[in-house]
């Protein structure tokens, strides 16, 4: 009896062999991933002085290079190794971008060197330490301060509450008449001093723009706010 292998129409489809890209309800792909890859490859915009690698602006330990030499050149040094070169042509091996990862250490180090990159830069053990207890210090006593502040906040408003509210003792027509004509005559006479459009003009550009004001122009500024004072201080005495 011969036997015929079948097919089923029905059977499941082979797994895609790459991920589908994830649709937006408006049917465009998303470009998140695409984005975050050209933001990186735009910041890297120099050349890495050890193997020609893109770089970052940054100088690092002494001199531009990319983050893999970076951590080579932190590692080695925190290490303490002493690499040996095992080319025959030694101190002459190729460092490239692509065979990096693979080319001679020792020579990859003593590049690092010529480029300017300083052992003396990368922090010990010691120095490390201090600058974690340091960062963390700061982090609590920028917190301590923030919850001062807001507790600071919070009794200044209920000042201000205490102060806005309506006052127990009551004010009658008469009095608020002569509190009223003592504002009015306060006003006048501040206002019958002119300090003139000239000296205005140089407050306002001293006040907006941080722009120091002349020595004439702070002296006449200093006389006629003393007249000012004197003249509403004899007014309010008279009425007194």
């Amino acid at each position: 009896m011969s036997t015929t292998c079948l097919t089923s129409s029905s059977a499941d489809p082979a797994p895609p062999t790459t991920s589908p890209s994830l649709v937006l309800a408006d049917g465009h792909e998303d470009e998140v991933s695409k984005t975050e890859e050209e933001k990186k490859s735009a910041k890297l915009t120099e050349q890495c002085r050890v193997c020609d690698a893109p770089a970052d602006h940054h100088v690092h330990y002494g001199a531009i290079c990319c983050p893999s030499c970076r951590a080579f050149f932190r590692r080695s040094v925190q290490s303490d190794v002493d690499f040996v070169c095992k080319s025959k042509a030694a101190g002459k091996c190729t460092l490239r971008r692509r065979s990096k990862l693979r080319a001679c250490q020792r020579c990859r180090f003593d590049r690092c060197l010529n480029v300017g990159m300083r052992s003396s830069y990368v922090l010990t053990k010691d120095q490390r330490d201090k600058r974690l207890r340091q960062t963390r210090d700061k982090n609590e006593k920028k917190q301590t301060d923030n919850a001062a502040m807001a507790q600071n906040g919070k009794s200044d408003s209920k000042e201000l509450q205490l102060l806005a509210a309506p006052s127990s003792v009551p004010i009658s027509e008469e009095e608020v008449g002569a509190i009223k004509a003592v504002a009015l005559q306060h006003d006048i006479n501040y206002k019958s001093v002119p300090f003139g459009e000239e000296l205005i003009k140089e407050m306002v550009m001293c006040s907006v723009l941080g722009l120091p004001m002349s020595t004439a122009a702070s002296m006449t500024a200093y006389r006629l706010m003393i007249q000012r004072v004197t003249k509403v201080k004899l007014t309010l005495k008279d009425k007194g």
